[in-house]
């Protein structure tokens, strides 16, 4: 383990549940928030792109992973099976069959959706700025002070 872990950002292993949790909790606002918010912003953004940096990266390692399965499974199943499979159906259904090619792939759709998670949470705090500074001329015209 190297230097480069951040005391923000915890090596954690984030399961989709408990990002979900986090994102919830991090982009709440109310009107008790929006000060603290405000200033919370850069932060949240750096802990929220670091963790779509580390979760890229896996996704990416993953999809080799289940790239090089299907290399290898489609070539055992289309030139070292007992039973020559002449369609590529045929070799697709085998390969889609083999339980360790499924747990990989699904690991790897999981690791998708967790990237894809990451990256609205982004964009979304990206928009979170514009939000405040709406609200904040919202209340301010309820309370008679606007500019």
């Amino acid at each position: 383990m190297g230097n480069d872990s951040d005391n923000s950002t915890p090596e954690v292993k984030l399961t989709l549940e408990g990002l979900m949790e986090m994102i919830e909790g991090d982009l709440r606002l109310d009107r008790s928030n929006l000060e603290n918010k405000m200033f919370e912003l850069p932060s949240l953004y750096s802990k929220y792109l670091k963790f779509f940096t580390k979760e890229s990266i896996k996704y990416n390692k993953q999809d080799k992973i289940v790239s090089a399965k299907y290399r290898e499974l489609y070539d055992y199943y289309k030139f070292d099976y007992k039973v020559k499979l002449d369609s590529e159906k045929l070799v697709d259904y085998h390969i889609i069959s083999d339980s360790k090619y499924s747990d990989l792939n699904s690991s790897l759709k999981q690791q998708k959706i967790i990237v894809n998670t990451l990256e609205l949470t982004l964009k979304r705090l990206s928009a979170m700025s514009f939000d405040i500074k709406n609200i904040i001329s919202y209340q301010q015209y309820l309370n008679g002070v606007w500019r």
